[in-house]
């Protein structure tokens, strides 16, 4: 979905064409075509701007598996375990955080964590584990899935420790990152906190670790791809889902597809 069309498409301020149209159409036509009237007849589909349009498909396939940066999945429990989701984005290591954590794959690589999601669950012993299994993936041109139960608190917290780790970006923007891509993102307190401590304590030192043990990885390219995400949150705060014309712009959405808000999978009172 996130493809050089897929974008044109959605900042097209003029119908989108037929033949594009079409492309997305049959791309996910089994997911979409079940709630959306717009696919059929096809000149529907053509008096519909590109963010209209893509505000549709957004809802359709709000259950697809989806990218925060280029070879991060975060997804829930029922993701792990969809071999076809699985081989369509060609993840190949698994990092499940839940309180029965194994793996389930023979074909794929684990790091199992075993953590509840509870305030008083610390989680900042395992970033370190976490951050080096993600990145040792992607430096081996590999694809991560993190997930816990519901892929709302643990997997974004532990996904939120490694982008603060490959960006400079701090806790609330990391998360926030994260939330442009997958609206339903939202850790419990405790875990919120402890983003923030690691911010204060800890990350300065695992940057530079990182970036000595990796230093072919391209750092600029997920700080880049953060920041548009950022741009997707911030619009989506200001905005919403409404796109007149005058509040969005050709570069303040690159992630239409984002999931609803959902509470944490037990409590979270958020700091944000």
């Amino acid at each position: 979905m996130r493809s050089k069309l897929t974008h044109q498409i959605l900042m097209r301020k003029n119908p989108v064409p037929e033949k594009e149209a079409f492309w997305i159409r049959n791309k996910y036509k089994k997911k979409v075509s079940r709630s959306m009237r717009i696919f059929t007849p096809s000149d529907q589909t053509d008096r519909l701007t590109g963010f209209q349009w893509f505000s549709g498909l957004r809802e359709a396939i709000s259950d697809l598996l989806l990218m925060i940066i280029n070879g991060v999945y975060v997804g829930n429990i029922k993701d792990s375990k969809d071999i076809q989701k699985l081989t369509e984005k060609q993840i190949n290591h698994i990092l499940a955080v839940h309180d029965n954590a194994k793996q389930l794959l023979t074909d794929k690589i684990y790091l199992c964590i075993t953590a509840s999601d509870n305030p008083q669950q610390s989680l900042i012993p395992h970033f370190e584990e976490s951050i080096e299994f993600i990145h040792k993936a992607r430096a081996e041109n590999g694809n991560v899935l993190v997930h816990c139960l519901a892929g709302v608190s643990r997997s974004v917290t532990l996904t939120a420790a490694y982008i603060m780790t490959v960006t400079n970006l701090g806790w609330r923007d990391s998360l926030n990152a994260i939330r442009g891509g997958r609206e339903c993102a939202n850790p419990n307190f405790g875990f919120q906190k402890q983003l923030q401590q690691y911010e204060q304590e800890g990350v300065a030192d695992a940057r530079v670790k990182l970036r000595e043990k990796y230093p072919d990885h391209d750092y600029a390219k997920d700080e880049e791809e953060c920041q548009q995400l950022l741009k997707v949150y911030r619009h989506y705060v200001l905005h919403g889902n409404e796109c007149d014309g005058k509040n969005c712009s050709d570069d303040s959405l690159t992630m239409p597809e984002r999931k609803k808000p959902l509470q944490s999978e037990n409590d979270s009172t958020s700091l944000l």
